[in-house]
């Protein structure tokens, strides 16, 4: 019952079929990490139609992590990234709201109007391949009180996670 002191260091595989808006509760919460660090990731999927995700935790730094879109971007994570990608390879069935966790090894600003401007990118063929948010930006996305621990949503719903690719790539901005 308690993630905070058990979770999946590698890759966690779920079958998601409920839909969810982002804010009613219906998300699938991966509980991955790595060898020390609990990093939970979040799904809140477009619709009912059944559709299997699969999440890992990477604690180092993302790939081509000076490569942004900006703006919306800055920057990106130096120290983190997820990697998300389902078993669908075309269609809406796994749509779906992403939520990335920080904690207090995030190094997520303290302040709370900074934290309130965080972002889920994911890597993407613009072209070229780039740090982007496909989903669009606004403040309101955290949920969090402080530095140590909270979530960003994802403002729409992704439709991309190819793992044959490096689209399945998702880290905070």
């Amino acid at each position: 019952n308690s993630f905070a002191t058990s979770w999946v260091n590698g890759r966690l595989e779920r079958a998601a079929n409920i839909a969810g808006t982002g804010t009613d509760g219906n998300d699938y919460t991966f509980q991955v990490g790595n060898d020390t660090l609990y990093a939970p990731v979040k799904l809140s999927k477009f619709n009912t139609n059944t559709a299997r995700f699969t999440a890992e935790y990477f604690y180092t730094t993302p790939p081509n992590n000076l490569n942004v879109f900006s703006p919306p971007i800055d920057h990106i994570s130096r120290v983190e990234y997820w990697d998300i990608s389902s078993n669908m390879a075309t269609g809406n069935d796994d749509d779906a709201k992403v939520w990335l966790s920080w904690r207090g090894r995030s190094y997520v600003s303290g302040t709370a109007a900074i934290r309130d401007s965080l972002l889920v990118a994911q890597y993407i063929n613009r072209p070229p391949d780039i740090w982007d948010v496909p989903t669009g930006w606004v403040t309101g996305n955290t949920i969090g009180a402080d530095s140590l621990s909270g979530y960003v949503r994802s403002n729409g719903f992704y439709s991309i996670f190819l793992p044959t690719t490096d689209y399945d790539h998702f880290t905070l901005g």
